[in-house]
């Protein structure tokens, strides 16, 4: 089985229309058994726009530069707003991982994953173990998150890399996960307006 196939068998596959992969999907594999392996994610939300609406975007990339898996996808919810995008692009990058650790299970190493929203990243590094209480905002991201993917048999590291740096440095002077940080918002705002 591939990571593809696995993906396939959960269904709700609107998730993964928009997929870009450079590489051979097995790199993943390979880089986290090497702690070279890195995601970053954004969420966007334009409430005088579409205020039914949020996005996600994320992207996987190997340090090693073996590969990268990109995408993005929207969401219609009478929920929609910024944190519940930051939150869709974290459960999306940990069902990825799931996926990769169901193709080879037992996988040792290490992802790090980033995101601007720091509060999204503390809830979902800090989830509890068995319950998520029902009156927790967006408790149906969290809990899937929860249940599909506690046990990683690989290490999960999470860092925040602050939003909109290319607001007051060029491009070329940001680190490689704040490059990619500006890239997942520019995806994330794209997906709404199309």
């Amino acid at each position: 089985r591939n990571l593809w196939s696995v993906m396939q068998d959960w269904g709700e596959t609107w998730i993964w229309e928009n997929i870009t992969l450079i590489g051979e999907p097995s790199w993943l594999e390979d880089a986290i058994a090497d702690n070279s392996l890195f995601a970053v994610t954004d969420g966007s939300y334009i409430k005088e726009m579409y205020s039914h609406v949020n996005s996600a975007a994320f992207v996987f990339e190997c340090t090693k530069g073996r590969g990268r898996l990109w995408g993005f996808f929207i969401e219609n919810t009478p929920d929609a707003g910024s944190y519940r995008g930051e939150l869709l692009g974290l459960m999306a990058i940990h069902l990825i991982l799931r996926g990769v650790n169901t193709v080879r299970p037992n996988l040792a190493g290490s992802v790090t994953i980033f995101s601007d929203c720091l509060g999204a990243l503390t809830k979902v590094s800090d989830l509890p173990l068995y319950q998520i209480p029902s009156r927790c905002s967006h408790s149906d991201i969290l809990k899937n998150i929860m249940l599909n993917c506690d046990s990683l048999s690989f290490s999960r590291h999470y860092s925040h890399v602050k939003a909109h740096q290319d607001d007051n440095r060029a491009y070329h002077d940001l680190s490689r996960e704040a490059q990619l940080n500006c890239q997942m918002d520019y995806h994330a705002k794209s997906a709404i307006h199309s």
